[in-house]
């Protein structure tokens, strides 16, 4: 008995312990805004962007095959490096309000139980999609290596277009 008081002790205390209040300052930030200002001035949104010359469209694909796509793109993103893509989900921005503020379209699967999805780049000027608004990204998808060696996959994006 006195093992699992123990046990349930130093359970907790390793529970509270670990609890802080500080802001959790994600490492890759600087390196992420530094790549994004680069892609602010090589981009011009004033590409017009032909549907033949789109590699992979995702949008006239089914919910599973959507999933498993951009499952692959994770896995192997070479495969899919400097390939225009089309695909349609949901918008979503990660740290709204901040300096990092990071968009991405999610795809959930076909039982809408589990989601996948990838950043993307894109100047918004002043108006922004709500959140979990249905869209469509067209862009470029990149394959970026990080000073440490993680891979970091994003679309450079050409165009966002809602989804009525």
């Amino acid at each position: 008995m006195k093992k699992y008081l123990f046990a349930l002790s130093v359970f907790f205390i390793f529970i509270f312990s670990s609890c802080s209040k500080k802001d959790v300052v994600n490492p890759y930030s600087a390196e992420r805004k530094q790549l994004e200002n680069q892609i602010d001035q090589s981009n011009s949104n004033d590409n017009q962007i032909n549907n033949t010359n789109i590699d992979f469209d995702l949008t006239k694909m089914s919910a599973t095959m959507i999933y498993a796509e951009v499952f692959n793109m994770l896995i192997e993103p070479e495969k899919y490096e400097n390939k225009r893509l089309k695909m349609k989900g949901l918008f979503t921005i990660y740290n709204e309000g901040t300096n990092d503020e990071v968009y991405s379209v999610i795809v959930p699967d076909a039982t809408a139980c589990c989601q996948q999805g990838i950043e993307f780049f894109y100047n918004f000027e002043n108006t922004k999609p709500a959140q979990n608004a249905d869209i469509i990204v067209t862009g470029i998808f990149k394959v970026h290596t990080m000073q440490n060696g993680i891979t970091y996959n994003y679309i450079n994006a050409e165009s966002i277009t809602l989804v009525n």
